[in-house]
């Protein structure tokens, strides 16, 4: 009865929703066959691996068979986190692609539907129309480790000011789901297969970025079970990939940060762990500047921490009253207008510095400290002309005396004969 109408008897009511753990447990029956999907299964060898390391963490069963509290929340937050909706994420992308019919502009809708899903799984419901709220998934994510490890991006502000950006990931990442969006409307099917691929490798920094500050925390900081457990929930949430790139270095990463391993904890110390993440940067598609290294503040990094790439501390704009930019300046040293390092101009979209911003580099940018063309190689001296023929000896008059190689003068016959009789007529006077 509703406002004295009879409405007749209820019906059950049926509702349909996802659960972050339904990302898991239904995974297998959704994702059998997508390449990501397929190498975390192999690795972990169960389809709903997250669900159970999840409820791991939850019953202290298993992984955590050993854990206290403190790691205990730890597993539970960041693998839900960070390993459900990171696959589901992925899941779908390639929903969307597979869905995706070709050379159609207006039969894309349901697979544009499921790439917006992923945007939103990946954001999260927290962090406002801008990025700029507090969330709890990746996105979020992205933006705390940009902060440990010096990649957030700066923007114009007024004037000379700047103001900040957000990680130079999330910026990245947004703009391959607007191409991966646009190629879908167009009917663009097979375009839009890399662009699903550099969108995992982007997604997959914030998880080594984890992986490194918290095994720097516990080998060089003192770490306990807490910051051991962040470690191990980070870095199981990459390993697949990296064991796909290089077994060898997985191995390392897994036997100094796999949770089982508390009582062995980073047994082969952190830079044998950074070295195994870095050897297979390039496999995952990923670089040094991606990555950066972990700070102490500003732009100074905890030692043995630094970043494998290119560094800058700052630019100086008009430091001579020239209006040149001079690059690598810190803040206390610049006599002019101080630009943060990651700083992006909004009139070129180009940083002032190559090394500022590596991972926002662009073919059409013009950095101040980009290495300068070497000059060309200068012209050849012309050789030398070659020296004239001599001029021919003179030939030896037939008076005139010829020099022997003792110094004396052989006399020509006729003359010979006259002195002769000079001679002797000077004698017989």
């Amino acid at each position: 009865m509703i406002a004295g109408v009879d409405v007749g008897a209820p019906t059950a009511v049926t509702n349909k929703y996802r659960t972050l753990a339904g990302f898991s447990t239904a995974a297998e029956g959704k994702m059998t066959g997508q390449v990501y999907y397929e190498q975390y299964k192999s690795y972990f060898g169960a389809g709903d691996y997250a669900h159970q390391r999840v409820l791991a963490g939850l019953e202290g069963t298993g992984i955590c068979s050993a854990c206290d509290e403190d790691a205990k929340e730890q597993i539970v937050k960041k693998t839900t986190a960070y390993m459900n909706v990171w696959m589901y994420v992925i899941r779908e992308f390639e929903d969307a692609i597979d869905d995706c019919q070709a050379n159609c502009i207006n039969c894309n809708d349901d697979p544009v539907h499921a790439w917006d899903e992923g945007v939103a799984f990946y954001t999260g419901s927290l962090e406002g129309v801008d990025g700029s709220g507090s969330g709890k998934m990746l996105h979020a994510l992205a933006d705390k480790r940009c902060s440990n490890f010096a990649t957030c991006m700066m923007k114009s502000g007024k004037g000379y000011s700047t103001v900040p950006a957000g990680s130079a990931i999330n910026m990245q990442l947004f703009k391959q789901f607007a191409l991966g969006r646009d190629a879908l409307l167009g009917g663009r099917c097979d375009d839009t297969k890399p662009i699903k691929k550099r969108i995992v490798e982007l997604m997959s920094v914030p998880l080594v970025q984890g992986s490194l500050r918290y095994a720097y925390k516990v080998a060089k900081l003192g770490g306990g079970s807490k910051e051991f457990a962040e470690g191990a929930a980070f870095s199981a949430a990459i390993l697949p990939r990296i064991d796909a790139c290089d077994k060898a270095a997985a191995k390392i990463i897994a036997d100094n940060m796999n949770m089982e391993n508390f009582a062995t904890k980073m047994k082969d110390g952190f830079k044998a762990v950074k070295d195994a993440f870095e050897s297979t940067y390039t496999c995952l598609g990923i670089t040094c500047e991606d990555v950066g290294g972990l700070i102490v503040d500003g732009m100074q990094y905890y030692e043995g921490a630094e970043s494998c790439g290119k560094v800058s501390k700052g630019s100086c704009y008009n430091a001579k009253g020239d209006h040149n930019v001079v690059c690598d300046v810190a803040e206390d040293d610049c006599a002019g207008s101080y630009f943060e390092p990651t700083y992006v101009s909004a009139r070129s979209g180009c940083c002032l510095c190559e090394a500022g911003c590596p991972m926002m580099k662009k073919d059409t940018c013009k950095y101040y400290d980009a290495a300068a063309a070497p000059a060309p190689e200068p012209e050849p001296a012309p050789a030398p002309a070659p020296a004239p023929e001599p001029e021919p000896e003179p030939e030896p008059d037939s008076t005139t005396a010829a020099a022997t190689t003792s110094g004396s003068t052989l006399l020509q016959p006729e003359a010979a004969v006259l002195w002769g009789s000079l001679i002797l007529s000077i004698l017989h006077c």
